[in-house]
């Protein structure tokens, strides 16, 4: 098989490199570096025109942005005027529950426990609260009326001595403080 190579080798004429090729001639060395410089040029200009959209591709990208902040700024103004306006309405309501309350014959003070969502809510809970109310009030009334007996007498503060007022830590003298003054005044 050797001899096979040799005899292929000879007869093929032997090709010059690209190099030698271009060094030898001078016209393809001037062909040559034609088409290097018209490769060169072209990706050049491509480049320029890649270069020139980017400005473009940033200044829409910043357009985007702008437009998202401005988007989420005005969603956050709803958000805030939405809970302005749910607090104006509740508001609103609580003076309206106040007013009926007082027509009723009731403390103006209870509207914000009994204002609701609506008025038909609202309207509930006073008629339920004045039920309540009226229950209570007389319930109380009866039981004062009916009296416990013999009249209570007024609470009185203890009164401790010198001995114990000794024995007490600073707490519990603070903690009794009004009655610890009264027996040092009256000397128990």
């Amino acid at each position: 098989m050797a001899k096979y190579k040799k005899k292929n080798q000879a007869a093929e004429p032997e090709k010059p490199s690209f190099d030698d090729l271009i060094q030898g001639d001078q016209e393809y060395q001037s062909a040559f570096d034609e088409r290097v410089n018209q490769a060169l040029l072209s990706a050049r200009t491509k480049w320029d025109r890649e270069q020139s959209r980017e400005p473009e591709d940033g200044e829409r990208l910043e357009e985007i942005r702008t437009r998202e902040q401005e988007g989420i700024q005005l969603s956050r103004e709803r958000e805030v005027l939405e809970g302005e306006k749910q607090a104006f309405a509740r508001q609103r309501m609580e003076v309206a529950v106040g007013q009926e309350l007082q027509k009723r014959g009731l403390a103006a003070t209870f509207a914000p426990w009994l204002a609701s969502d609506t008025p038909e809510e609202s309207a509930e809970n006073i008629d339920t609260f004045e039920l309540l109310f009226q229950e209570a009030l007389s319930a109380a009334v009866t039981s004062r009326m009916r009296g416990t007996g013999a009249p209570r007498e007024p609470n009185q503060p203890k009164a401790y001595s010198r001995e114990e007022i000794r024995g007490m830590s600073r707490r519990e003298i603070n903690a009794h403080w009004e009655e610890v003054q009264n027996a040092l005044k009256h000397n128990y």
